[in-house]
């Protein structure tokens, strides 16, 4: 066939012609592989945990204006249920969104000490800057 290149058969060498090195190497990468699976699902579990509760909090703030109820909830997490679930599919069910809102209201997200710590420190610079003048 013009066109099409014909692949020549791979030579099949055994692990042990190749030596102690070899085999060290398919495990290392091996480990490689492993670890780099492992760490890519629980990024992706924290990242998946976030947006959950950062949709929570914005059916709680749109809903209710940060309130514990709203009258009209049920009819808004039905309604914005069914468009998430028609443009996402599925993991957006009036229980699953039910569930995000309690996530938000149930769990507060705050910074950690050291970040508290940096935003006050910009502030007080912030302040000190405004009061003074580089006027020679």
């Amino acid at each position: 066939m013009k066109g099409k290149k014909e692949k020549l058969p791979a030579k099949s060498i055994g692990a042990s012609a190749l030596g102690k090195d070899y085999l060290q190497l398919v495990d290392g990468i091996g480990l490689l592989l492993e670890h780099a699976r492992r760490t890519a699902a629980r990024t992706i579990n924290s990242i998946l945990t976030a947006t959950y509760w950062e949709v929570g909090r914005r059916i709680v703030e749109f809903e209710q204006g940060g309130s514990p109820r709203a009258e009209y909830g049920d009819a808004l997490v039905r309604r914005l249920a069914a468009d998430l679930s028609g443009r996402f599919g599925r993991g957006f069910s009036k229980r699953n969104l039910n569930y995000m809102r309690a996530f938000y209201l149930g769990w507060e997200i705050v910074q950690t000490p050291f970040a508290q710590f940096e935003a006050r420190a910009n502030e007080s610079l912030f302040e000190l800057c405004q009061g003074t003048s580089y006027d020679a």
